[in-house]
């Protein structure tokens, strides 16, 4: 049976405001660049009352801390690997979809930062990328 999980690397030198919604948006962008896989494999929960509790994917969502610059070789490993990497860069954090856009393209990658990092695939592939990280613990200034 194949073994799948999510995997987003949060950049440890941002406040928790920034990373949570860095993290919405690249678990959306993980979603919809999966949808189709079928490898979601979304569940439903249901309480000892009988009430719902929908769309839980049953693969685990591993939340990791880096650098930047550990980020970003770890998205040129995932993309040689063939593997989805999704990432929210520090300029798409204000004024809109449409000015942030403008920002990314007028900035060099060199000068983009990394501010969250999402992947889906194969367990054993993923920890082998990703054994550089810790798990995320709460506050940046946890992470190593």
């Amino acid at each position: 049976m194949i073994d799948l999980r999510f995997v987003v690397v949060l950049n440890k030198r941002h406040g928790p405001g920034e990373l949570m919604s860095a993290l919405g948006h690249v678990t959306v962008g993980l979603v919809g660049a999966s949808c189709d896989r079928g490898d979601l494999r979304l569940v439903d929960y249901e309480d000892a009352d009988g009430r719902l509790y929908p769309s839980i994917s049953e693969w685990p969502f591993i939340v990791l801390g880096g650098s930047d610059n550990k980020i970003g070789q770890l998205r040129v490993r995932l993309e040689a690997a063939g593997l989805p990497a999704v990432v929210y860069l520090d300029s798409m954090m204000t004024g809109g979809s449409d000015l942030q856009r403008r920002r990314t393209a007028t900035t060099s990658s060199a000068e983009l930062e990394i501010l969250a990092l999402g992947t889906f695939g194969e367990r054993e592939q993923l920890v082998a990328l990703t054994k550089r990280f810790s798990l995320w613990r709460g506050s940046s200034a946890q992470v190593t």
